[in-house]
């Protein structure tokens, strides 16, 4: 197992461990598709847990032998009436190349941040952000200017050649992992004042329709090629759309 496995591993069972987790029965199971490609499988498989304190996690893996890839990512989604933010990890191996995303999501546009909540949340990440940033052997990923406003300032976001390059991202991941629990448990701050009823809710379901919107993310078109557009639609679902709806 390499190390692309090992670290999405370890960050996903501390997570499910930490908030104490269950997988979700039906309607809502795990679930797995089978792709296009005849003899050569492709496969794309998703897990739903569920917490107290989160919404909903969502684990997808996808696997392409035709194309050398493999790839494994989750969101852990806080309440959507919350402005706590969602936590990411994205780790993909396509032949030699490694790949990692991974960021504490803002539940506000970077632009009109209050100063108080990036400073809860973020700005306790900012020396290990830019230490990280010029680790040798580490290159920046390339994303598309909306991807990127849509994401936090502080996003990590890189690829590399080599494993040993790319596990110097362990300790990293693990310092915002560890940066999204204290927050679950101490909260942010955060002024209401002036939102109307309902606008965090809407705000987030607004903000997840575009990160999940393959006119944004070209992954997604990736995904349709593989397991065909219904079960993309699927998984989109499960990322963006009430559980009832998702099923």
């Amino acid at each position: 197992m390499g190390i692309e496995h090992t670290l999405f591993e370890d960050i996903l069972r501390r997570i499910i461990t930490e908030l104490s987790l269950e997988e979700l029965p039906e309607p809502v199971p795990f679930f797995s598709c089978a792709g296009f490609f005849g003899r050569v499988p492709d496969m794309a498989v998703v897990r739903v847990y569920r917490g107290e304190k989160i919404e909903r996690l969502v684990h997808v893996q996808l696997n392409s032998r035709l194309l050398g890839l493999t790839s494994n990512m989750l969101y852990a989604f806080t309440p959507a009436e919350s402005v706590l933010p969602h936590f990411t990890l994205d780790v993909v191996k396509r032949g030699g190349t490694y790949g990692l995303h991974c960021d504490l999501i803002p539940r506000t546009s970077v632009g009109t941040m209050q100063p108080a909540y990036f400073g809860d949340v973020y700005l306790p990440l900012l020396s290990l952000y830019l230490k990280t940033d010029n680790l040798p052997g580490l290159k920046r990923c390339r994303l598309r200017d909306q991807q990127r406003e849509l994401m936090s300032p502080q996003l990590l976001c890189y690829m590399a050649s080599r494993e040993d390059k790319y596990a110097q991202l362990e300790g990293p991941v693990a310092a915002y992992l560890e940066q999204w629990f204290k927050l679950l448990d101490t909260g942010v701050k955060y002024d209401h004042a002036g939102l109307a009823p309902g606008a965090s809710v809407e705000n987030d379901r607004l903000h997840r329709s575009l990160i999940f919107s393959p006119s944004i993310d070209p992954v997604w078109m990736l995904v349709a090629l593989l397991v065909g557009r219904k079960n993309e639609a699927k998984i989109r679902a499960c990322l963006t759309e009430p559980l009832s709806v998702a099923t």
